[in-house]
Formats: C-alpha cells, structure tokens, sequence
C-alpha cells in the first residue's frame, strides 16, 4: 500500500472520528439542556406545592366541610416528594392542576372568601408561579424538540441507536388542567 492510500485513509478514518464525537457530544449536550430545562419546571412546581397548603387553610377557614382538599393536598406533597422521574413528576403536576381547579370552584360559593386579602395575595401569587411553570413547560418543549430531532435525524440517529439515545416525551397538559384552573385566581387591578 502507498503511502499516499495510508495518508487517505488515516485522513478519513480522522474525519469519521472526530464527526463521531462531535455527534455523540451533540446529543449530550442537548440531553444535558433537556434535564437542566426540567429542574427549572421542577423549582417552580415546589413552589405551587408549597403554596397549595396556605391557600387551602385560607379556603378551609370557610368552608368546614371541605377537609377531603386537605388530604388530598397532604397526599400529593408527599407523591411530589418521592417521585423520581419526570413522568411521575409531570403526573403529579397535572394532579395539582385539579386540587387548585376544585379549590377556586369553591371559593367561587363563597364571596366573602374570594374578598379575602390573604386569599387574594396567594391566588395571585399561584397565577405567577402558574405563568412560570408555562414558561418553563414551553422552554422545556423546545429543549426536547431539539433533542428528539437529533435523535430522530441521519446521521445522528444511527449514533443515538448505537448509545441508548430514546426519544423523550414532551410536557403535556392533561385535560382538566387545559380549562381555565385560575378563573377566581385572576382579579383586578386590585392592590389590596
């Protein structure tokens, strides 16, 4: 073999090498970029689970019989607690989304409730940390569009197969969270 075929070769055997780490690092990156998007979505969720509970106290104060929100506000910080992955994280976001929807139904029945300023402080402050988790969700969306295209796309898809690469799933909205959960959340321009 001459030695300008072993300089040919050497020099795409160098380019297949060098666009093969620069592919696998690629898909590390952006699977690194997909994790980091979701702890912001999970920083935002502890929020709303820590504010669930207030809100609840204020709500139970009028309403005596509503002690089954309070279980179940009990039960779901202590899921979000012990979940471990996205998925379960997600499900249990979703499952906050119908305590807060059946919270504000009730205040509803209740106008002295709803012209309580504490009651009015938390609720404004959960449209906050609600306008953040949707932030978050559609930054976290994109992060993982990007990810699955590179998943998805040649060549780098037969990289992604060769390392375990799957394809993730986006943040979805369960239904009963797509209604309006914040109807009595959103007031006025009022300062009180």
């Amino acid at each position: 073999m001459s030695v300008i075929a072993i300089v040919i070769i050497s020099v795409i055997a160098f380019i297949l090498f060098v666009s093969f780490v620069c592919t696998f690092n690629s898909l590390i990156k952006a699977k690194n970029k997909v994790k980091e998007s979701f702890s912001s979505i999970d920083v935002h969720l502890k929020l709303r689970y820590d504010l669930i509970p207030n809100l609840v106290n204020v709500v139970k104060g009028y309403t005596k019989h509503e002690e089954s929100i309070m279980s179940q506000v009990a039960d779901l910080r202590k899921k979000a607690v012990e979940a471990e992955t996205q998925k379960q994280k997600i499900k249990i976001a979703n499952e906050s989304g119908a305590i807060i929807k059946r919270l504000f139904a009730t205040s509803e029945a209740y106008p002295e409730l709803k012209s309580n300023k504490l009651f009015k402080r938390l609720s404004r402050e959960l449209v906050e940390i609600e306008d953040k988790i949707s932030a978050a969700r559609r930054f976290y969306n994109s992060e993982i569009n990007r990810y699955n295209n590179l998943v998805m796309q040649f060549p780098t898809n037969i990289i992604a197969k060769i390392f375990g690469f799957k394809k993730l799933e986006s943040f979805e909205i369960e239904r009963i969270e797509k209604t309006d959960i914040l109807v009595g959340g959103r007031f006025d321009s009022d300062n009180s």
